[in-house]
């Protein structure tokens, strides 16, 4: 099945771009777009604060009758993973319905723990209050913020599904 087959719910393929974060420590960045999906893994290395906007990935363009899903998963690495907190997801400015943040457990109590989040947007419903800026336009998601004070994985996966 490739990229340009249609996704049902479980999907078979999904695209995963691999990007380094600007923090602490520059790495390599890689991007790519997908028509139905996008994603990203990488190591998070937040400087004192938040990395503000962090891309997850471009979809090629909003459709009607479709709803947007992006899925997150943080772990630790070998250094800890104490104090993360991942703000939900937004499209092109838009926050996705869902936890307005995600927050790591403590590391005392659950070392080498991961969490998770699922978001979604209706596109249509949004569409609707944001004429002209989603159906038919590239969906560019990011993160609001990526917060903590070691470094820590995440990794993302934005689908558009058929209602």
């Amino acid at each position: 099945m490739g990229l340009n087959a249609r996704l049902r719910p479980v999907p078979v393929l999904v695209v995963v771009l691999v990007l380094g974060f600007v923090g602490a420590s520059s790495e390599a960045q890689q991007t790519s777009s997908g028509k139905n999906t996008a994603a990203m893994t990488g190591e998070v290395d937040p400087p004192p604060g938040c990395l503000q906007d962090v891309p997850i990935g471009t979809i090629e363009k909003g459709k009607k009758g479709h709803l947007l899903i992006v899925e997150m998963t943080a772990s630790s690495t070998p250094e800890g993973f104490p104090g993360a907190r991942i703000f939900k997801p937004q499209v092109d400015g838009i926050g996705l319905e869902g936890a307005n943040s995600v927050d790591s457990p403590d590391s005392s109590q659950f070392d080498n723990a991961a969490v998770s989040a699922v978001w979604w947007l209706d596109l249509d419903a949004a569409e609707s209050n944001n004429p002209g800026e989603l159906v038919g336009q590239p969906l560019e998601l990011t993160f609001g913020q990526l917060c903590g004070g070691d470094p820590y994985r995440v990794t993302a996966v934005a689908r558009m599904l058929k209602k």
